[in-house]
C-alpha cells in the first residue's frame, strides 16, 4: 500500500468511529456513535475534538463552578487536543501543544494513516496501560461543503 501524501490529510474530517483494544477486550470510549472533528491545515497545524453524542448538560450551567461529579462526567465524555503535525516516513506525528488530558501535553504521538473506501483510518501506536497493551483505531470521513 502506498504511503499517504501530506495533501491527502489536509482538510476537515468527521468522526465515523473510535475503537480501542485493551488486551483482548474491544472498547468504544465515546460510545457507538461518537461526534468528532479532525482538522489538518496546510501550514502544519492539527486539532481533534471527540465527544459522546449523549453528553448530559451540567446543571450549574457553568463549567467553572460545576460540581466535581459534573466535571468528572464532562471530562470522561470528551477528548480534545491540538498542536502541529508532520509526516514521519509512512506515519503522521502529532506534536501536542494543548490537550484535555494533561499527560499528553508536549508528547509526540504517532498515527499510522491509511485510506479505506474513501475513509481516513488512523491507527495509534500501541501503549501499555496497567500492564495491558492498548491500541486505538479512529475512522474519519472527509467533510465536504
Amino acid at each position: 500500500m502506498a504511503s499517504l501524501l501530506r495533501s491527502d490529510l489536509i482538510g476537515t474530517w468527521e468522526m465515523v468511529s473510535w475503537v480501542q483494544r485493551r488486551g483482548e477486550e474491544q472498547v468504544l470510549p465515546m460510545g457507538d456513535s461518537p461526534v468528532g472533528v479532525l482538522v489538518y491545515t496546510d501550514d502544519g497545524m492539527m486539532s481533534v475534538n471527540i465527544m459522546r453524542r449523549d453528553r448530559p448538560l451540567m446543571q450549574t450551567g457553568d463549567f467553572v463552578t460545576g460540581s466535581l461529579a459534573e466535571k468528572a462526567e464532562a471530562f470522561g465524555s470528551y477528548l480534545g487536543y491540538c498542536g502541529t503535525f508532520e509526516l514521519d516516513g509512512s506515519d503522521v506525528a502529532h506534536q501536542i501543544t494543548c490537550a484535555s488530558y494533561p499527560n499528553w501535553v508536549g508528547q509526540r504521538q504517532m498515527r499510522s494513516p491509511r485510506m479505506v473506501d474513501g475513509l481516513l483510518v488512523l491507527e495509534a501506536a500501541p501503549r501499555i496501560v496497567s500492564s495491558v497493551s492498548v491500541t486505538a483505531t479512529l475512522t474519519w470521513r472527509r467533510r465536504h461543503g
